[in-house]
């Protein structure tokens, strides 16, 4: 029993998994060897403050002009997430989702970067995590990742706002977006570039949560009306002036959460998303496309 305890106080795993540790064949009862098994699985440290809630972190982003890879890892303080060690370990949550990608041909998700091995390691981004997590003695996690590609006559464009360190593209929030040109200007990819960087800029600011109206599932619209109705409902009004007042909101709501939708685009005159899309596409000859865009904050759904 006293191994037992020896490896609990060292590794903050529960004891029924140090006993599993310890008991394995391979461990043979050997407290080093029963550490690393327990790394292995992802206990450790890590297991015993798991339930801690980690609401800071940083969004961190890659682009390399053809795919983007977007993610979010998460700790508990805001100092953490400032450090050197936690970008770095940002770092390696995007440099394995890259892997996955290129090398695997998958797309990346988040059970398949912790059960990955982090290129030019021999450890797996789980092992890194809790290694962090126990070094650190902070609850630790990778939330979410997304990617977007450029389409061959496109652009893709990102920006990361609120970083903490020079050089490192992560930050409080950050946005990945691809546009397609189509149009006869052999000209026209710097200045689609220009545009792309603006609306990722927007995106950060302006929050939009769907590309368009189309995009918006129905049980999003159901819901929101919904919402309007019980707010409305002992407002006193008859049922022609509640529908009607309904009907404003809905599309208010289609065009605050939507990005082509959006007014007040964050550029000379603050025109909206889709006007400035189409003066743009006037200026070069041919018509401008949002193909897709993410939107990251840290603490977000």
């Amino acid at each position: 029993m006293s191994l037992v305890k020896e490896l609990r106080e060292s590794s903050g795993a529960p004891i029924l998994d140090c006993m599993k540790a310890l008991s394995d064949e391979e461990v043979k009862g050997n407290i080093k060897a029963a550490y690393a098994w327990l790394r292995k699985k992802g206990i450790s440290k890590a297991s015993s403050l798991n339930n801690r809630s980690a609401n800071e972190g940083l969004i961190g982003i890659k682009n390399d002009g053809k795919k983007g890879i977007i993610v979010e890892v998460n700790c508990e303080t805001d100092f953490v997430a400032r450090t050197e060690s936690f970008h770095d370990l940002v770092a390696n949550a995007i440099s394995t989702a890259k892997y996955i990608d290129e090398v695997h041909m998958q797309i990346p998700k988040v059970q398949n970067v912790l059960d990955s091995e982090v290129p030019n390691t021999k450890h797996c981004f789980r092992e890194m995590l809790a290694d962090s997590i126990g070094a650190i003695r902070e609850n630790i996690s990778l939330k979410r990742i997304d990617t977007i590609s450029a389409s061959h006559d496109g652009v893709l464009a990102s920006y990361v706002h609120g970083s903490y360190l020079p050089g490192r593209n992560m930050g409080r929030s950050g946005a990945l977006i691809s546009l397609k040109y189509i149009g006869k200007r052999n000209d026209a990819k710097d200045m689609l570039q220009d545009i792309a960087k603006k609306l990722a800029m927007h995106c950060v600011a302006a929050k939009p949560r769907y590309l368009c109206k189309n995009a918006i599932p129905d049980s999003d619209i159901l819901q929101e009306k919904e919402i309007l109705k019980e707010q409305l409902k002992n407002s006193g009004k008859s049922q022609i002036i509640q529908d009607k007042i309904i009907e404003g909101r809905t599309n208010n709501f289609f065009s605050e959460t939507t990005l082509k939708g959006q007014n007040h685009m964050i550029v000379d005159g603050n025109p909206k998303v889709e006007t400035y899309l189409q003066k743009m596409g006037h200026e070069l000859n041919g018509t401008i496309e949002i193909l897709d865009f993410v939107r990251y904050e840290v603490g977000g759904k």
